[in-house]
């Protein structure tokens, strides 16, 4: 019996991917593969929980409804048994897993011990499947991720050791294999022309020994993209607007978000990229040599490339207070039409 375990990384299409899983499941289980519900029914959130032995899952904690010592405990002691229950009744012979927290929060080597585990009590073999993007367009893609969650920080390079533990693919990469080995690790390339037909579910479900065809429903990408005018439009009501509605202010700042992704999308343009190409440039630099090194071993490329290099499209200059300020009213325009057109 064989498990693919795939780790993310996050901002790589994993939303698109597990609800694509999700809602799929009784397909791919007339193929023999499982999607099991008991570690999640979209996101396996609780593989990683099962394997930490650290508060990095407070929120994920309270998500589950695990929100004391003795529940967390409890759920350790009755998952593997759930799990166990689910893989046997389904008869597959490829079970599929999927969280990018297995990639973003497992730090240390023995919180992934534990994950191998867990699931070599149910597997003959353990592939385990991580998706890479280029670092300069992770970090873009992070920030905005945290701006919509209501972060009121303006943009800045992360500390070294966030640099450390979530931006140097070798970093993370090394501590897999030593667990899991070398030969038992598939990287794939988040670019569209790094996969199969330029399609992330196509791409995995080849990764897993799958065809895609009509029988599949599909989904279409779950997360729309804000320019930086709309993410520092978002910063700012996210650091002022609670002080002004007391009652779920939250709810006003989504529907604004929402009308902000057709602004964006209308708008989009070279000026409206998070990182210049300077910045761009900079930040990469720090992962040239860890980036050659994971190509090298873990995709056999003498040549080091692990990335399409091109910096095309990137604005050149940093945005001066004046244009920032002449954008973000633009903004307020067309927020104010909206609202006239639909009163």
């Amino acid at each position: 019996m064989k498990a693919f375990l795939h780790i993310g990384t996050a901002k790589t299409g994993t939303t698109t991917l597990q609800n694509f899983l999700a809602k799929n499941r009784q397909n791919l289980l007339s193929h023999g593969y499982l999607y099991p519900n008991s570690p999640g029914k979209t996101n396996h959130l609780k593989l990683p929980v099962f394997a930490s032995n650290s508060t990095k899952f407070l929120d994920i904690h309270q998500f589950l409804q695990l929100d004391t010592p003795e529940k967390v405990n409890q759920f350790k002691k009755k998952f593997p048994n759930k799990l166990k229950q689910e893989i046997i009744s389904s008869n597959c012979q490829n079970v599929v897993f999927s969280s990018e927290h297995c990639s973003s929060r497992l730090i240390d080597e023995q919180e992934i011990e534990q994950l191998k585990k867990l699931l070599a009590d149910f597997f003959d073999e353990i592939e385990v499947i991580i998706y890479l993007r280029r670092q300069d367009k992770f970090l873009a893609s992070s920030y905005s991720t945290a701006i919509r969650a209501g972060n009121t920080s303006p943009f800045k390079i992360p500390s070294t050791a966030i640099i450390k533990n979530r931006y140097n693919y070798y970093n993370i990469l090394h501590k897999f294999a030593k667990v899991f080995g070398n030969n038992k690790i598939t990287v794939r390339i988040f670019e569209s022309s790094q996969m199969v037909n330029g399609d992330l579910i196509q791409d995995f479900m080849n990764t897993i020994g799958l065809e895609t065809d009509k029988s599949y429903q599909f989904v279409n990408n779950l997360n729309a993209s804000l320019d930086i005018y709309s993410l520092e439009y978002v910063r700012i009501l996210n650091k002022n607007l609670r002080k002004i509605i007391k009652h779920n202010p939250e709810k006003h700042i989504n529907k604004i978000i929402k009308r902000l992704e057709t602004y964006s999308h209308q708008y989009q343009n070279k000026e409206n990229l998070l990182l210049s190409e300077k910045m761009a440039r900079e930040f990469m630099s720090m992962f040239e040599e860890s980036n050659q090194q994971v190509a090298k071993i873990y995709l056999d490329r003498q040549d080091g490339k692990l990335f399409n290099q091109s910096f095309t499209g990137l604005r050149q200059q940093e945005i001066s207070p004046i244009t920032r300020t002449i954008k973000l009213l633009e903004i307020t325009a067309f927020l104010l039409k909206d609202k006239f057109i639909h009163h």
